[in-house]
């Protein structure tokens, strides 16, 4: 038999040990017979041997008692101790018929599986930042740390037993959120949420908790675990923060109305004075161009001339100013159509020719993006030769896939690049190529609002602007 089986007198002097005996110790046949097995117990275990076959000689009881025994190799092994009592009808001991087992895997199993329950629980009391609840499947509470005490202010001893609903409001027990909460948990394995939950005193805190399923080797569920903290100071700041960015946002649609208010009233009053130039110079020029020699007409014109330059000026103002403030109506349009519209407007007067490529898809606010091609292809223009050739389409770029437009212009050199988008900044004379420099400044604004990049490139001829768009 694979168990050790052995018999005794009624003084407990083994009688007889069977061969798993010798087997296991290593002991030659026949030895350890009397009290002489003592030899292969443990010192520290032989005392406490000895006084449970003492008590069972007195009284007669069964003997059960664990003690260490020298395996063979050396190896010391509990093994658990048996026997009983054969009587003779009077009631006297006759003799004693014992076993024992090998139980030394198993004391091992229960101690690391004590020490792991202790690891398991200092970890969870060392955890007071954090309430972890533990609940049969009936959500009864059977575990309650620190945590949980510091944050709900129920003791261990008040929680356990009780329902976890104990930590929920009484509008959210009534709508079932522990139950629902539960299901979630069984269903998907876990569930988050943040709530009002209920301290002891009635007193609320905002948590933010994770309660997770523990199921079976069968896949039921034997309970639930629920991990939550107090984040009570985090949601008032947010609550605080969302009340100034509804305040300053407010603040900003103010000013903003006031900004347009403001540059409506710049534009009405600059233009009146400066339409009043342009109106009595052309007047002087037409009704009294005999009275002034050729260098005062001159002058008169200049001056018709530079009023309408603070005209356009005024206007490119005004439109860098409202594509900041313009809400944006986004959405996907064919881009090539939208190049080839504005090209006609170009093509004839420039004499120049377009290459568009087809199939192009954008995804953008297709007015903001009509005015940034305007401004592109127009500079394109201004800045080609006679019969030259403008390029719009789209090429993969470092960047990404990237619209451009590309001219066959004088170009620029490639350190001055990011000035090109600031405005007023001009790298070629205004008496050469007319302007007022804030074309590229508003494509840039545009391009950025939607979240783009715009950058220009140039080696020695011509001029190649690009730019990325969301991808739709």
């Amino acid at each position: 038999m694979a168990h050790i089986a052995w018999t005794a007198g009624p003084d407990a002097s083994v009688l007889w040990f069977n061969q798993r005996f010798y087997d296991y110790t290593g002991l030659p046949p026949g030895a350890a017979i009397g009290w002489d097995w003592s030899i292969v117990i443990h010192p520290n275990d032989l005392q406490t041997l000895i006084e449970h076959v003492v008590h069972s000689i007195q009284t007669g009881d069964e003997l059960r008692c664990e003690a260490r025994v020298k395996r063979y190799d050396g190896e010391m092994r509990w093994l658990l101790v048996q026997a009983v009592p054969v009587r003779k009808e009077q009631g006297e001991i006759l003799r004693w018929l014992g076993t024992a087992t090998d139980i030394h895997d198993r004391i091992q199993a229960e101690e690391a599986l004590r020490r792991s329950e202790e690891r398991l629980r200092a970890i969870i009391d060392g955890a007071e930042e954090f309430a972890i609840i533990l609940m049969d499947p009936n959500l009864n509470i059977t575990e309650w740390n620190i945590g949980a005490e510091n944050i709900f202010r129920w003791r261990r001893g008040e929680a356990v037993g009780k329902n976890g609903s104990i930590i929920f409001t009484i509008e959210d027990v009534k709508a079932g959120a522990p139950e629902d909460e539960a299901t979630t948990a069984e269903r998907e394995g876990r569930s988050a949420d943040e709530r009002w939950h209920v301290r002891k005193d009635g007193s609320l805190l905002w948590g933010s908790g994770i309660m997770t399923a523990l199921c079976n080797e069968d896949k039921t569920t034997k309970g639930f675990v629920k991990v939550l903290r107090d984040i009570t100071d985090r949601r008032q700041m947010e609550q605080e923060l969302e009340k100034r960015v509804k305040e300053r946002t407010s603040e900003l649609e103010a000013a903003n109305k006031e900004m347009e208010g403001f540059t409506y009233s710049v534009s009405h009053d600059l233009r009146a004075p400066l339409r009043a130039i342009v109106a009595t110079s052309r007047i002087l020029l037409d009704e009294s161009e005999e009275k002034f020699n050729p260098e005062e007409r001159n002058l008169l014109k200049r001056q018709a001339e530079n009023a309408n330059k603070m005209a356009i000026l005024i206007d490119d103002l005004l439109r860098l100013s409202r594509i900041g403030r313009q809400e944006m109506q986004v959405s996907s349009f064919d881009f090539s159509d939208l190049a080839q519209s504005v090209a006609v407007e170009f093509e004839r007067p420039s004499n120049i020719s377009f290459d568009i490529q087809e199939g192009l898809q954008a995804h953008g606010d297709p007015k903001l993006l009509r005015l940034a091609l305007e401004n592109l292809i127009d500079n394109a223009c201004k800045f080609s030769p006679q019969g030259g050739k403008v390029k719009v389409g789209q090429r993969t770029t470092p960047c990404g896939e990237a619209f451009y437009v590309e001219d066959q212009g004088i170009g620029f050199d490639q350190k001055y690049e990011p000035k090109l988008f600031l405005p007023f900044e001009r790298l070629h004379g205004d008496t050469d190529f007319p302007g007022t420099g804030i074309g590229l400044a508003n494509v840039k604004r545009i391009i950025e609002r939607h979240g783009g990049k715009i950058w220009a490139e140039s080696h020695g001829k011509g001029a190649t602007f690009y730019f990325t768009l969301p991808k739709l």
